[in-house]
């Protein structure tokens, strides 16, 4: 396999106040160093936030709403939803496992798509209307939610052994020195407390707080598809994110 050095970047990871620099070279050419750069449609930046890949992804539901709102406009509803779903909302929830934001401009920014979607399909334009209403009547739930949910079953995939990706020994294990809880039931897990924000909004420290509140008929459902059904069904707006 060959490389293109001016396709290749350096992208430094670190919390350090002084960096050491160095300069790196492929097939004698000296690598850019960037803050950002796209890897696998995402979006990954050196100090470990999201904002880039929420400007990105956002733009480009932007663009791809404003299409549809130009070609359907006189489609019925579920035509209008239907393109929405399978065009746009993808595009706002690919690998949103790994940079489910904080941040509530960042939230903001990614449920306003929505809502402008929304009052498409609906073609109810009016300032007096409630968008989470309406919302509620398309039933399109938020991408908050979705992105919890999402969140949720894939740490049941892991607990379950679905996917090849291993908990780390810190909440497995009965006694650690970070550990403020213990197991109170079985399939629960640790929860530590990060010194960082990019570790403590990371996907075990956060998901495994709601995965712990979750009843236990959600958390042993024999399937995907079942736990889907029943994490959609149970209220699990109250649980920690």
């Amino acid at each position: 396999m060959s490389f293109n050095p001016k396709k290749c970047s350096l992208l430094r990871v670190t919390r350090k106040r002084k960096i050491v620099t160095h300069t790196y070279s492929m097939m004698g050419t000296d690598l850019e160093q960037t803050d950002h750069h796209p890897y696998l449609g995402v979006e990954l930046a050196s100090g470990l936030e999201w904002k880039h890949h929420i400007k990105t992804i956002t733009g480009k539901a932007h663009r791809s709403l404003n299409f549809i709102q130009r070609n359907l406009n006189h489609c019925p509803l579920e035509v209008k939803k239907r393109a929405y779903t399978s065009l746009i909302r993808p595009t706002l929830e690919y690998a949103a496992v790994c940079w489910d934001p904080h941040h509530q401009k960042e939230i903001t920014s990614l449920e306003s798509i929505q809502r402008k979607a929304t009052r498409f399909i609906t073609r109810d334009y009016r300032k007096t209307s409630s968008v989470t209403a309406l919302m509620k009547k398309v039933e399109l739930p938020s991408l908050q939610q979705r992105r919890e949910n999402a969140r949720l079953t894939m740490l049941y995939k892991i607990h379950h052994n679905e996917v090849q990706v291993k908990i780390p020994a810190c909440y497995t294990q009965s006694k650690t020195p970070t550990v403020r809880t213990r197991y109170q039931r079985e399939g629960q897990y640790n929860i530590i407390t990060p010194r960082t924000d990019s570790y403590k909004f990371s996907f075990f420290p956060r998901t495994i707080p709601a995965w712990n509140q979750l009843p236990l008929h959600i958390t042993t459902a024999p399937s995907v598809s079942s736990f889907n059904n029943r994490l959609q069904t149970a209220d699990t707006g109250h649980l920690s994110s």
